[in-house]
């Protein structure tokens, strides 16, 4: 019987592999949430939304921990689109998330997210592809 469990669980680990690896073709609003998340936010982002508690200032104190910029108004991020529109802009006035730069002909914006919540809702609008956290540029003290 043990035997048997275990067999059907390996199948269902080894199809799951399988829909993961077409999953980037795969149209994105059919996605679970969490599955989204996984597969469109940076490790590094996630760690924050994971470790961010409820409130902005958490988040914003778990990204400073991950090693991520954060500020007063919260962590810039990245976001590379797929198939933006300038009619798409109203789909990222969310609550908690301030659109700094949007480019449908770069298929990128910048932005600012105030909490993980603003982050998830960020990541589940269909049209993004990764979000990264934004550095800003490099300088030298030289």
């Amino acid at each position: 019987m043990a035997r048997i469990v275990w067999a059907l669980l390996i199948g269902t680990l080894a199809a799951g592999a399988v829909g993961c690896a077409g999953a980037q073709s795969a149209d994105d609003t059919t996605m679970s949430g969490v599955r989204r998340e996984a597969e469109v936010v940076a490790p590094a982002l996630r760690a924050a939304m994971a470790h961010g508690g409820g409130t902005a200032a958490a988040f914003r104190e778990a990204a400073e921990a991950a090693g991520l910029p954060a500020g007063a108004a919260g962590v810039p991020v990245d976001v590379q689109t797929r198939g933006l529109t300038a009619a798409d802009r109203a789909r990222f006035a969310l609550d908690g998330v301030t659109v700094r730069h949007f480019s449908p002909g770069g298929q990128r914006m910048a932005a600012v997210v105030r909490d993980a919540q603003a982050l998830r809702a960020l990541a589940r609008l269909p049209q993004v592809r990764y979000i990264a956290p934004a550095y800003g540029p490099a300088v030298s003290d030289e």
